[in-house]
């Protein structure tokens, strides 16, 4: 009797339990190396979203953070420093702090100090300084991108020079009495030359801030 493995053809038949075992535990490794590098994919997709919501919320968009910046500070000037100088020699408009050269602004003090004297020593210094002082506050509280830094900092600096620079003049103008005002007297002439050296150094300040923000802002 012919057995009947005998008509098996080559090669057929189970093939060996080695081999299989082998190749379901390399699938099973590839599918876990598959899984494992698209839960990575999917996490660093999650956190760059996460850091790109923290970055817009941070400022992210560089003009809107400049644009909000210029439109802050220059407020606090028009404010403070304009205001400064609308009340002080009663000049009206955007243009009442600025002056063609330092001789036009110290004859805009003189006429002020020769007319008014105690009285305008007064009025600068109850209803005009308040306004600087508002404005050194703003300045020191300002959120300043890391590029405008050293402008503001020129700012301060001018500006705390223009308020010691005045109060030394309303002193000067209180000691007069009934005494008239000499604008060229050591005190006075003193006096308006640091007045002036401080206004022109907050205004070079000030423009090249503004000179800075335009080319971030693109305008």
């Amino acid at each position: 009797m012919t057995d009947p493995n005998d008509n098996l053809p080559i090669g057929g038949g189970r093939p060996p339990l080695g081999p299989t075992g082998a190749t379901l535990e390399a699938d099973e490794k590839a599918m876990k190396s598959g899984k494992g590098k698209m839960l990575i994919a999917i996490v660093g997709a999650a956190l760059l979203a996460i850091a790109g919501i923290i970055w817009f919320l941070a400022g992210g968009d560089d003009k809107r953070v400049y644009r909000d910046f210029a439109r802050t500070v220059n407020t606090a000037d028009t404010t403070g420093f304009d205001g400064f100088w609308a009340c002080a020699l009663q000049r009206g408009g955007a243009d009442a702090s600025s002056f063609r050269n330092n001789s036009e602004l110290a004859d805009a003090i003189n006429r002020r100090a020769t007319n008014g004297r105690g009285r305008f020593a007064d009025l600068i210094r109850t209803r005009c300084l308040p306004k600087l002082a508002q404005l050194k506050q703003s300045l020191d509280t300002l959120i300043t991108p890391a590029p405008l830094q050293p402008d503001i900092e020129n700012m301060r600096k001018a500006l705390d020079d223009l308020r010691m620079a005045w109060t030394a003049f309303d002193g000067h103008l209180d000691s007069l009495g009934q005494e008239p005002y000499d604008a060229e007297a050591d005190d006075a002439r003193e006096g308006l030359n640091k007045i002036a050296h401080a206004w022109f150094d907050y205004k070079s300040a000030h423009r090249h801030l503004n000179s800075a923000l335009r080319e971030r802002i693109g305008q």
